[in-house]
């Protein structure tokens, strides 16, 4: 098992991401990351206690505009099931005339 662990931390350690791990007996779930990332979801939960309205708006927009962005260009790379259903829905269709 300690192999496993040891893999688990260092592909978080090269890719800066998280791992979430499910307990197999109760099911509950928990997410495995860097001591500096944890702090920083922490400490960025208590910046916006701090924040005014318009500023806490204006944290919220550019945070939707940043996950817009990282979303738009990989969504252009990578035609979604749905799209190419429709597509395939408007390709198929066609009208039947009557015949005289």
């Amino acid at each position: 098992m300690q192999n496993a662990w040891d893999k688990i931390l260092d592909l978080i350690k090269r890719t800066g991401d998280r791992c979430i791990v499910i307990n197999g007996k109760d099911g509950d779930a928990y997410v495995v990351m860097d001591l500096r990332n944890y702090e920083n979801c922490v400490l960025r939960k208590s910046e916006v206690r701090d924040l005014t309205e318009d500023e806490l708006l204006d944290r919220i927009n550019r945070d939707v505009s940043l996950w817009q962005s990282a979303h738009f260009s990989l969504s252009n790379d990578v035609e979604t099931d749905e799209e190419k259903d429709f597509r395939r829905e408007e390709e198929d269709e066609y009208y039947i005339e009557p015949v005289d």
